[in-house]
């Protein structure tokens, strides 16, 4: 008789996980470009939620919308101004600087917290949070 594997907590979470980043995509996709509005532009085309802080540096941070800034593919990845994913360091630094321009508030509380230690809370905990802010929004 063949075995089937269990289902284990984490793969049902990583679910929850996906389903979250869906929602601030889908999110994303309705807003303006922060860095183009900060110039007087309205651009909402190709826009995607950027995390300030990585995901990998903080996890208790991935859902925070403070943590995220929402920008068009140019200041996203592809430009050489403003540009945290760019190959020019110049850009890089110029989004970090643009950040803690234009959003003081969400800098300051980031850098105190981006190493507060993960709680543990479940990827469905967080999921059910996002959706109940974004619903809020």
């Amino acid at each position: 008789m063949k075995r089937r594997a269990l289902r284990s907590r984490a793969s049902g979470d990583s679910a929850y996980m996906r389903k979250a980043d869906a929602l601030i995509q889908a999110y994303a996709s309705r807003q303006p470009c922060e860095v183009c509005a900060s110039q007087g532009i309205r651009n909402t085309y190709r826009i995607a939620g950027h995390h300030i802080i990585s995901k990998r540096r903080s996890r208790s941070l991935r859902f925070d919308l403070r943590n995220i800034a929402f920008v068009c593919s140019e200041h996203h990845t592809t430009g050489n101004d403003i540009c945290p994913h760019s190959l020019n360091n110049v850009a890089v630094d110029n989004f970090e600087k643009w950040v803690h321009n234009n959003r003081l508030r969400d800098w300051e509380y980031l850098q105190s917290h981006k190493n507060d230690p993960f709680t543990g809370i479940s990827y469905r905990q967080q999921y059910e949070n996002l959706k109940t802010s974004l619903e809020t929004i």
